[in-house]
């Protein structure tokens, strides 16, 4: 059920990208660079605290491969590594790519945060019951 969980995600995720990014395209909607530099940052911080927050409660990690680190490396360790595989991400392909397609990232990465709240409000009902 987590693999197609995750699957979904992932399927959702790059259908935003995509419907975002044509119509920021066709539209011409785009920010400054330090505008949706602030929104993928922020939304990396909200989805790295989110999780936590959500382990914390006995929730899973539905990436396989930030669960395989956090596994083998724990999850203090675990999360250095992604964010500094996000950081790397950032500096090669996100300050490469057009003001359309950075804000088409940006916007579609906070959908993580907002599925680990939910994830959480669900933990925390579980708990209270």
């Amino acid at each position: 059920m987590k693999r197609f969980k995750f699957l979904w995600m992932s399927i959702l995720l790059c259908a935003c990208y995509l419907g975002l990014s044509l119509l920021f395209l066709r539209t011409g909607i785009s920010l400054p660079y330090t505008y949706t530099l602030f929104l993928f940052v922020g939304a990396m911080y909200m989805d790295h605290t989110t999780t936590l927050k959500a382990l914390k409660l006995g929730g899973k990690e539905a990436n396989p491969f930030a669960r395989l680190l956090f596994n083998k490396l724990g999850v203090g360790l675990g999360s250095l590594v992604v964010l500094i595989l996000m950081t790397l991400f950032i500096v090669k392909v996100f300050s490469q790519s057009p003001a359309w397609q950075q804000l088409s990232m940006a916007c579609v990465y906070w959908i993580v945060p907002i599925n680990n709240l939910m994830v959480i409000r669900r933990l925390g009902r579980k708990q209270e019951s």
